[in-house]
């Protein structure tokens, strides 16, 4: 009875640990470091409840898609929280755009 009960355990935490590897444990997309800047801009609209800058934070966006500078990933990443703002859900929002920008990779900036 107590094997079995181990067992069961066992399973029971490698099927969880597979699941977390296949959906990724729910962290947002790394952003290119040409689209860091975009995130810290997005961050400043949001935290102001500033919809106009919003919106110019979205049009940058819609431009990198079709200039190929975006991707898929986090053309999708951006729109969720651009929404969240759209609906004046500021606080959702920002706190999203805080969880986007801590996700990515520090940026090598150039001292000459």
């Amino acid at each position: 009875m107590r094997n079995t009960i181990v067992r069961v355990s066992v399973l029971g935490v490698a099927i969880v640990m597979a699941a977390l590897v296949v959906i990724g444990c729910g962290r947002p997309q790394a952003s290119t470091p040409q689209n860091q800047k975009l995130i810290s801009s997005l961050r400043t609209a949001i935290s102001a409840k500033k919809t106009v800058w919003l919106e110019k934070c979205n049009e940058i966006l819609q431009d990198r898609r079709a200039e190929g500078k975006v991707t898929d990933a986090e053309y999708e990443e951006f729109q969720a929280i651009i929404a969240l703002a759209k609906e004046k859900r500021w606080k959702e929002a920002e706190q999203e755009v805080i969880r986007f920008q801590k996700a990515q990779r520090p940026i090598r900036e150039k001292t000459k």
